[in-house]
């Protein structure tokens, strides 16, 4: 039964995920695979890439996915207008997993590259429900989860990515990954998911720190060489990239600011401003933020020696929202995306029957934003 169900939803995710990605390619892209990353006119594009064939968004600078789409057609760098392509080189070049994967699987050929970037985050969406499933179904209550694992799907982040082309859902997929592999006791893999999770994201080096707490709480000596590992090879990476992408900078000093100050300027500027289809979405999305951190608080502290641990797993992404400017704040698509991994760690306390009924209404509501963003996108 156990695995017909996983079958059920493995099959799920991927109908929607082919279903989604063909509508966005068949209608806002006019089936042209630039549309995944979202160029803009007043950055130059890779010049490993036709000019004309490319789909631009006019007077925009272009988003998170072109950036990665330049690293990923030169990953040394070795072309001087791949540079020119990147708004901050050092920052996007130490993110180097998601390229990296796509010149690999593209074969390092620039007709190909686009595509199977745009594939890795396909396959990303049908992991992460499998890692939910076998979250789920873990230690010591080893039960079938039943349709609970595609509720991953309502997870409006989710598809931003997949629109977008970024490399979050390849990072949320890692971290769900080494959570599972912590939860049946694989020290090595559950180092190895974090590891490549950090490679993604470099903010994964707080949750590394986080899982060390966990296994210090829980005296899981032998965890904690392996998170050793985990830490070192991301910094390794991250010194020999600002070496080799010496321009720009980090944008810490641009990124993080005073606790709470960005989030306090983004409701007082919805608070003020008139009316819009837009701010009622970002309105929906510091909602759904809030009611998240809310029920996985309320969640693990009813079940502490169950679930405590997600709960110092998600202080990281916690302490992020707190301490992020305006940069982040000014636009969903920026911090939603970072969210997803706290709706994760939700889903996985979802088979316990506290606050059910309400872990239930809020992912029908994730679902319902999931639903506007891509009926939205797909009529750009």
């Amino acid at each position: 039964m156990k695995s017909k169900s996983l079958v059920l939803n493995l099959a799920v995710a991927a109908v929607a995920t082919v279903v989604v990605m063909t509508l966005l390619f068949l209608l806002p892209f006019h089936r042209n695979i630039t549309g995944f990353f979202r160029f803009g006119s007043a950055r130059p594009a890779s010049p490993l890439l036709d000019d004309r064939q490319i789909i631009k968004l006019d007077r925009q600078d272009g988003y998170d996915g072109c950036m990665f789409l330049a690293i990923a057609l030169d990953p040394l760098l070795r072309h001087e207008g791949t540079v020119a392509a990147l708004d901050y080189p050092k920052y996007r070049y130490r993110r180097i997993l998601f390229p990296a994967i796509g010149y690999l699987a593209g074969l390092g050929s620039p007709a190909c590259i686009p595509y199977a970037m745009v594939a890795v985050n396909a396959l990303c969406v049908v992991a992460l429900v499998w890692f939910v499933h076998l979250g789920l179904g873990a230690p010591p209550r080893e039960r079938d989860p039943g349709l609970l694992p595609p509720l991953a799907l309502a997870i409006p982040g989710v598809w931003m990515v997949v629109s977008l082309t970024t490399s979050d859902l390849l990072g949320s997929v890692m971290f769900t990954g080494a959570l599972c592999a912590w939860r049946y006791g694989r020290n090595a893999l559950t180092a190895l998911g974090l590891c490549l999770a950090t490679l993604t994201r470099d903010t994964y080096f707080a949750l590394i720190a986080a899982f060390a707490l966990v296994a210090l709480a829980q005296r899981n000596w032998r965890l904690l060489p392996h998170l050793a590992w985990a830490a070192a090879l991301p910094v390794a990476w991250n010194l020999f990239a600002m070496h080799r992408a010496p321009q720009g900078d980090l944008l810490l000093g641009r990124m993080f600011g005073p606790p709470f100050g960005g989030l306090l300027h983004k409701i007082r500027i919805l608070w003020t401003e008139p009316f819009s289809a837009r701010n009622a979405f970002e309105a929906f999305s510091l909602f759904q933020i809030a009611a998240t951190i809310l029920l996985l608080l309320g969640a693990c502290l009813i079940e502490w020696r169950r679930h405590g641990a997600l709960l110092i797993l998600a202080g990281p992404t916690v302490a992020m929202l707190a301490l992020v400017t305006m940069k982040q704040w000014n636009y969903y698509v920026h911090y939603v995306r970072i969210t997803m991994d706290l709706q994760i760690l939700l889903l996985l306390t979802c088979g316990s029957p506290y606050f059910r009924g309400e872990k239930l209404a809020l992912f029908g509501l994730l679902g319902l934003g999931s639903l506007v963003y891509i009926a939205k996108y797909a009529t750009l």
